[in-house]
């Protein structure tokens, strides 16, 4: 089924255009052109699926590839959820099962920032420092004397939003700073944020908001 395909499909069901469209796997958020390749071979229909059509595994040729969002993934993206609904009752129950899904997001994110800072600051504490290169093809990158390591998602989040890194601007593009409570990374002060990020880890309880 190719585009005009589809196009087609969804005139001839919604002719006046006052219909949302959406997929078994949650709402569209936008398209993309892709190598056959790409993410996987490609996959398609050749003739209608109920009636002797071939189910296609294409690696050759460029696939439009539509991406969708469930509720789940749009509470984790912070995208504000409308309940369209005129039972009140049945809006209700909406309403509780967002907020309780976005209760237990927000202390998993929250978790998930606290583990990665400590790891990220384990880092500095060995010598590391990460540092956003203006040259795309390195990016952002952990760097010690001449060694260069890859940095991850997690170490990522933690520079941008935990609050303990200072951006300093440098002629190879910027270097992230630790600067937490203004005090010099020496190797005294790494132990004190050590054993702080200890503590606030004892029995399991964390209590330091990292972005105060």
């Amino acid at each position: 089924m190719k585009t005009n395909d589809v196009c087609k499909m969804l005139q001839e069901l919604d002719p006046d255009n006052k219909r949302h469209v959406e997929t078994d796997q949650g709402a569209i958020c936008f398209a993309d052109v892709l190598p056959g390749y790409y993410d996987g071979a490609g996959t398609y229909f050749d003739g209608p699926y109920n009636n002797g059509g071939k189910f296609v595994i294409d690696r050759e040729h460029d696939k439009v590839r539509i991406y969708t969002m469930d509720k789940d993934e749009a509470i984790l993206n912070d995208i504000e959820v409308k309940i369209v609904c005129k039972d009140k009752n049945c809006r209700e129950d909406y309403e509780r099962e967002i907020k309780e899904s976005k209760d237990e997001y927000d202390k998993m994110k929250q978790k998930s920032l606290e583990e990665w800072t400590y790891k990220t600051l384990q880092k500095y504490k060995e010598g590391w420092v990460a540092v956003n290169f203006k040259d795309d093809r390195k990016g952002l990158k952990w760097i010690k004397g001449d060694s260069i390591e890859n940095t991850c998602g997690g170490h990522i989040r933690a520079l941008h939003d935990s609050g303990f890194f200072r951006h300093v601007k440098e002629d190879y593009g910027i270097k992230f700073k630790l600067d937490i409570y203004d005090i010099d990374d020496d190797d005294q002060n790494y132990e004190i944020i050590n054993n702080y990020m200890k503590e606030e880890y004892k029995d399991g309880k964390v209590t330091n908001n990292f972005n105060g």
